[in-house]
């Protein structure tokens, strides 16, 4: 009984030891199985955040690769942009300068037909005594002196001319341009002037200046629009202690000349008013401006000392005002003496040549210098007034002759003269150049193409007095 207890016991206890065994087995397989699972879940953890950021930094990589390529081809875009425009420009530019020389060629001929037309309406107003046709007369003159500036305009396009002052009144400047700004505005704007009565003077280049008041008188006309309104000239003069940012760096105070013109358009806002004066800056309609009227304003007046006041108000209209140093009247003891009749009569024996291809303007300067009491010759080439030149001699007091003209020009003639030893003065009737660019070439004096009677008598009575003067010691 006892053993077989103790065999039952140590039954008992196999069997524990047996279910421990297998317990233990399990337990371990669970563990096993619990860390297997965790590393597993640490790996595709690993994983997947390593999948996120090379995702992530193949985004980016993509991203600035992608904006790269978008910079490239806006640049390519902005390249292509730049080189079209600068073909454009070069064609436009071939294109004007073909204008431009156009433009040139047709201003000097019209100058050559507006000495005839000129000539032939002084001596018509010499023989006329009857008042409406002297005033017919009058105007045509009037209309000859304009179409004589826009001939300028169209030379100043091919060749641009430096300031040429002359001592001007400005009201009679300010008339000339109401005058012809009239006639190009509606009959409900009223074109008035109001001039100073003291009529200031100032050394202007009246046709720049003539330019910049059209201008602006054509701006207030634009800006009226359809409206009823006015456009007012004025002219005056003031002392000014203190000049305004507008005026050059060496300007000084002092007395001063003034136009302005006012409008009671439609007026400018305040960032307008800042920029008026900036190169192709325009509110106007694209095709109906260039930008460039109130720059040539603005520069006119800097050429000449002066400067330019803007004040507008929208809806209130705009008012400029140029301002110009003001010159004192000349004085009557600065005027030159008349030649005394013994030189007038010398002058008279002497021989004028006058040298144009153009038959039509040589015959009217011609005649034009017949009746100041000269005695002249016209001829149609220089080589023909080289000739005739050389065998005149001491009785040549002269030799007018045209700049342009087919075969030798006029430069060529003044060399040829004064290598043949031709001393008399050689006048160059040209207004294609300045005074200063054909001092510089050789020539005596210029007489400006078309030129008045008066403008003739007072250079040869110059030339005359120069040569009788005794040489500088």
């Amino acid at each position: 009984m006892a053993e077989r207890t103790l065999e039952l016991g140590r039954e008992q206890v196999g069997e524990a030891r047996t279910t421990g065994r297998v317990l233990s087995e399990r337990a371990l397989r669970m563990h096993c199985a619990a860390y297997l699972a965790s590393v597993k879940t640490r790996l595709l953890t690993g994983v997947i955040l390593d999948l996120k950021a090379t995702k992530g930094s193949l985004a980016s990589g993509y991203s600035a690769k992608a904006d790269a390529l978008q910079r490239a081809e806006d640049r390519l875009h902005l390249e292509a942009t730049e080189r079209h425009r600068l073909q454009a420009q070069l064609i436009q530019a071939e294109r004007m300068r073909a204008a431009t020389a156009l433009a040139g060629g047709v201003a000097h001929d019209l100058k050559n037909y507006l000495l005839v037309i000129g000539a032939g309406l002084d001596k018509a107003t010499e023989v006329t005594t009857d008042g409406d046709t002297r005033a017919a007369l009058a105007d045509a003159a009037e209309a000859t002196r304009a179409a004589t500036a826009l001939a300028m305009r169209l030379l100043d396009l091919e060749r641009p001319r430096p300031v040429q002052r002359q001592r001007a009144e400005l009201n009679e400047v300010v008339q000339s341009c109401v005058r012809l700004l009239r006639p190009t505005v509606p009959s409900n704007v009223d074109v008035r002037a109001a001039l100073d009565p003291s009529n200031p003077q100032a050394d202007l280049d009246v046709d720049q200046w003539r330019q910049a008041l059209l201008n602006l008188g054509l701006n207030a006309k634009d800006a009226l629009a359809e409206r009823n309104g006015a456009i007012s000239y004025a002219t005056g003069q003031s002392q000014l202690r203190a000049l305004p940012p507008s005026a050059p760096a060496d300007a000084r105070p002092g007395a001063f000349a003034w136009v302005r013109v006012t409008d009671n358009g439609a007026g400018m806002a305040p960032e307008t008013v800042a920029r008026a004066f900036e190169p192709f800056f325009t509110t106007k309609e694209h095709g109906k401006g260039t930008g460039l009227g109130l720059t040539q304003v603005y520069g006119c007046a800097l050429a000449h000392g002066g400067f330019v006041e803007v004040s507008s108000k929208l809806g209130q209209g705009t008012s400029f005002q140029m301002f110009v140093p003001l010159s004192p009247s000349p004085a009557t003891a600065n005027a030159p003496a008349a030649a005394s009749p013994a030189a007038a009569a010398q002058t008279r024996a002497a021989t004028l040549l006058v040298v144009d291809d153009l038959d039509l303007g040589r015959r009217a300067s011609v005649r034009m210098l017949e009746r100041l009491g000269h005695h002249v010759e016209g001829l149609a080439g220089a080589d023909e007034a080289l000739a005739r030149a050389r065998a005149l001699g001491a009785e040549l007091v002269a030799v007018i002759t045209d700049l342009r003209m087919p075969g030798h020009d006029g430069f060529w003639l003044l060399q040829a003269l004064r290598q043949h030893g031709v001393v008399a003065p050689v006048v160059a009737c040209s207004g294609s150049y300045s005074r200063a660019e054909l001092h510089f070439d050789g020539f005596d004096a210029v007489l400006p193409k078309p030129f008045t009677p008066e403008t003739a008598r007072e250079l040869l009575a110059r030339l005359a007095a120069e040569r009788r003067a005794p040489p500088a010691a």
